[in-house]
């Protein structure tokens, strides 16, 4: 399932402690030929990132972000689908003209 969520490999398995990242962060690490997902700067020199690497990318990463550590968040395990965007598209289209025609409604108003 892409955009789905898997057991990342990292470190933090290594000890023990799987986590889970979105399963199209370990593809794309996976599909990376070299051991380096990125790097990260800060105060001094640039910091190599190592493939399956349990930190997570900030603002000062650079490289395959989409192969870092992608954390989903606990309100992941609240989806219960997984619609296309045309369907969501046309649910916020139908939502807003329900919406104005209450509000354009005198009736409503009163």
């Amino acid at each position: 399932m892409a955009g789905g969520i898997g057991t990342g490999r990292s470190l933090a398995a290594v000890a023990g402690a799987p986590h889970r990242v979105l399963r199209s962060a370990v593809e794309a690490a996976d599909a990376l030929a070299d051991d380096q997902a990125g790097q990260v700067t800060g105060a001094g020199d640039p910091v190599s990132i190592p493939r399956f690497a349990v930190v997570p990318p900030t603002r000062a990463t650079r490289g395959n972000i989409d192969a870092m550590a992608l954390y989903p968040g606990q309100s992941v395990g609240a989806v219960a689908a997984n619609p296309a965007a045309a369907e969501v598209v046309q649910e916020i289209v139908a939502d807003a003209e329900r919406l104005l025609n209450h509000l354009c409604d005198p009736a409503a108003r009163s």
